[in-house]
Formats: structure tokens, sequence, C-alpha cells
């Protein structure tokens, strides 16, 4: 491909990795609204049952209390991941926290592990590594490597997301049981364009894929 069809792969995978992510959240923020849905139906028949002289017990309105509680708050963190995801795509180029953008991208990703039964073990660093990059296209590089390892996993395997910024230049490692599945011809052009736009160097084998990213510069 040349620089013009490479822009134009890029950014039409642009909107199925927001789609796929979008579809995601959807799909566990629909869980959520069931459950606060079905906790207050039951609240519902408790106040029904209560006119018709059975009592609710205090126990059993703070069982329920605390089920809407915990899915509410499971809501709203899910809200604030995707409106984080959402914020990535402002500008082409920022400074950011690669560690907390790659923890939150791993948050999202969990439904996907899930349906997999497959553990994504996140070992980021506590403190700051701040780069001056394109978080958008660094998660959809990372999306896409997730995926391919997704793609060979089998139920109780181990993938391992992992951010190493002691070189000259952070370096996000991807480590997966069984590895990855072969790229397509197309799928390698557009993760190969996605560097290049990085100006990152992406290096892999049969357990790993990596990706040495630029270190910043003030």
């Amino acid at each position: 491909m040349n620089d013009s069809n490479d822009n134009n792969a890029v950014h039409e995978q642009s909107l199925r990795f927001i789609g796929a992510l979008t579809a995601s959240f959807s799909h566990e923020l629909n869980n959520v609204v069931s459950i606060v849905d079905q906790n207050a139906g039951l609240l519902s028949d408790l106040i029904a049952g209560a006119r018709n002289g059975r009592p609710i017990t205090e126990e059993r309105l703070e069982k329920v209390a605390a089920a809407i509680q915990r899915q509410t708050e499971r809501g709203l963190g899910l809200i604030r991941r995707i409106n984080k995801f959402a914020h990535s795509t402002d500008d082409p180029r920022t400074r950011f926290d690669l560690g907390e953008t790659l923890g939150n991208l791993a948050s999202l990703c969990t439904r996907l592990c899930d349906m997999k039964k497959v553990a994504l073990v996140r070992e980021l660093p506590e403190s700051p590594v701040t780069i001056d990059n394109s978080p958008f296209l660094i998660q959809m590089l990372v999306f896409r490597m997730l995926t391919r390892a997704l793609a060979r996993v089998n139920a109780g395997d181990k993938i391992t997301l992992e951010l190493d910024a002691n070189g000259g230049g952070p370096a996000i490692l991807l480590q997966a049981t069984n590895g990855f599945a072969e790229p397509s011809e197309e799928e390698r052009s557009i993760e190969s364009a996605l560097a290049k736009l990085l100006n990152a160097q992406v290096e892999s084998d049969d357990r790993s894929n990596r990706i040495l990213l630029p270190a910043l510069v003030e």
C-alpha cells in the first residue's frame, strides 16, 4: 500500500476499533442496568407486600440498597472509562500518561477476555510514564494485538500487558500463553502503518509482541 491507501485503511479500522469497544461497553452497561432494574422490581414487590401486611425487614432493605449501590458504582466506573477513551481522540498528538491509558484500555477489554475465560494481567508502573504521541492510535495498535492473542487462547490461559519505562523509550509488551494468530497481509500492513504514524518499532515472536515508542524529549 502507498501512504494514501495506508491512511484510508487506518481510518476505516479506527471506526471498527471504536465500534468494537463501544459494543463491549454497551453490553456491560446493559448488564448493570438489568441488575438495577431487577432490584428495583424486588423493592416494588416488597413495598406491595408491606401494604398487604407483610413487613419489610431492615436487613432485606439494606441488601437491596447495597446491590443497587454496587451496580451504580460499577456503571459510573464504566462510563468514566469509556469517556476517557472517547477523549483520547480529541487531539492527533498530545502529552499523556501511557500507563494510565493502557490501564483504561485493559479495563474496557475485560469483557472480551472474560468471554474467553482468559485472565488479562496488567504489569503497569504506578508512577506516570509521560509521552508525547497519539493515545488513540497506540490503543488501537495494542487492541489489534490483543485480539490476535484472543484468537489463539484456551480457557484458563493468560495474556500479560506490560509497560517497561526503564529503557530509552517506553516499551509495551503483550505476552500470551498460546501466542498470537498470524496476521493477514492486510492486518500486517495496517499495523505497519500504525507503527509508522507512531514513530514506533514493532517486534514479535511466537509468544510476544513488543511496541517500542520514542521517548519524551523536552
